[in-house]
């Protein structure tokens, strides 16, 4: 392990206050780092301050004047974040890690800044998934679909806001922090697209949090499942226009006209939840697909499921859910989109389809239901991409490795 003084994550918001995919990577973060020895201190922006001790983690919430706490704002709560991170590492020897998330790299950097002043060392990496510009306006595409003008204004409003204050803040942290972590060679081109070539990556696989604590993970029997015995097919994600739920039951729809027995199984909340479950009628697949909404744990699904769809139009990095199916070995049909053609090789450990398209999914799907083998030869595989690539040991090692090599190094040098 690398001689280190403390570790800080910035993940701006409180990540035990709301569960998403950059949420989980965060989590997935600190047990990693604790599994190297490293006790991370996680420090947010919240209403009211507070301080916990967890198992993996010193979670620290600074109150901040600014009561919304998301990326987009990030720059508002930017003042109080720097204050409570130059507090705690004053006077402690380093070099620190000062580790942000996305937007909020700004505050990094500037907490990197004033602690020089002080004559403390540390070094600033940003874990990347997208640009905040690109994440607004595939989200203002997935609401322009909706009837709600209310939602089409907001999505409005925000990139609006996120062009003039946020990505300032968000282009002057990536170029100035010392390593930009990303999962991706998608992920890469998009920020480059954003702000420039020149940027210090450093390719960092991540693992899914149920990777740590694996053998506690939940063993509840999953609810709300059609009836029958017949294959599950299972499809987990936010319910918005960028995750192709449209998709995946237009092409339920195929393989129920076709005569094939199957069930099926959409999993999560989201603002298409109510649409989606209207589409699932008037294709008359309600006897055969349920769509529960947002549960407890997704485990329990992913454990009884026969194969998981991921049918995204848009993931701009990878995919959470596709990498807990992995670990619960079932076998994946998945649309070719950003870095999935990165994790899984079609026909190896999965199946890739074109995206967008319905006939695709029934194709690779009708496959599946047809061969009872294959389904059980691709899910083995994917487990065993999984405990090679994305386990908690895997990721630890990774992730040590990755913090060795950016303090050791004097300079911006990029690490493919």
């Amino acid at each position: 392990m690398a001689t280190v003084g403390e570790l800080v994550l910035i993940p701006g918001r409180d990540p035990f206050r709301r569960a998403g995919g950059a949420e989980s990577y965060v989590l997935a973060h600190a047990a990693a780092a604790a599994l190297t020895g490293r006790r991370a201190h996680l420090i947010c922006a919240g209403r009211r301050a507070r301080r916990q001790e967890l198992q993996d983690a010193t979670l620290q919430v600074v109150a901040s004047p600014m009561p919304l706490v998301r990326s987009i704002v990030a720059p508002l709560h930017r003042r109080p974040l720097v204050r409570a991170i130059v507090e705690l590492l004053t006077g402690r020897p380093g070099p620190h890690v000062l580790h942000a998330f996305g937007a909020w790299v700004d505050t990094a950097v500037a907490a990197r800044d004033v602690l020089a002043t002080r004559g403390v060392e540390a070094r600033v990496v940003v874990t990347a998934w997208t640009p905040i510009e690109h994440e607004a306006a595939a989200k203002l595409d997935s609401q322009m679909v909706q009837d709600s003008r209310r939602l089409r204004l907001a999505g409005r409003l925000e990139l609006a806001w996120v062009r003039r204050v946020t990505v300032p803040a968000e282009r002057r942290g990536y170029r100035a922090a010392d390593a930009v972590a990303v999962n991706y060679d998608s992920v890469i081109r998009l920020i480059e697209q954003a702000y420039g070539p020149g940027l210090p990556f450093h390719k960092l696989t991540y693992a899914p949090p149920t990777a740590f604590g694996e053998a506690e993970l939940p063993g509840a029997a999953p609810t709300g499942l059609p009836p029958g015995e017949a294959p599950l097919l299972l499809s987990v994600g936010r319910q918005d226009g960028r995750k192709g739920q449209d998709r995946f039951l237009d092409a339920l729809a195929i393989l129920r006209d076709e005569g094939r027995a199957f069930r099926g199984c959409l999993v999560g909340g989201g603002t298409l939840l109510e649409a989606h479950r209207k589409r699932a009628r008037e294709l008359r697949l309600d006897d055969r697909v349920t769509l529960p909404g947002r549960v407890p744990e997704v485990m329990p699904y992913l454990r009884v499921c026969d194969v998981y769809v991921l049918p995204s139009t848009q993931e701009a990095s990878g995919s959470v859910g596709a990498l807990e199916a992995m670990q619960a070995g079932a076998a994946i049909v998945s649309t070719a989109i950003d870095g999935m053609p990165e994790d899984i090789t079609d026909g190896q450990d999965g199946l890739l389809v074109e995206p967008g398209s319905a006939e695709a999914i029934a194709a690779a799907l009708r496959r599946l239901l047809d061969a009872p083998d294959e389904r059980v030869r691709l899910g083995a595989a994917a487990r065993s991409l999984y405990e090679r690539r994305f386990s908690a040991n895997a990721a630890a090692t990774e992730l040590d490795t990755f913090y060795g090599t950016l303090l050791s190094s004097s300079s911006r040098t990029a690490v493919r």
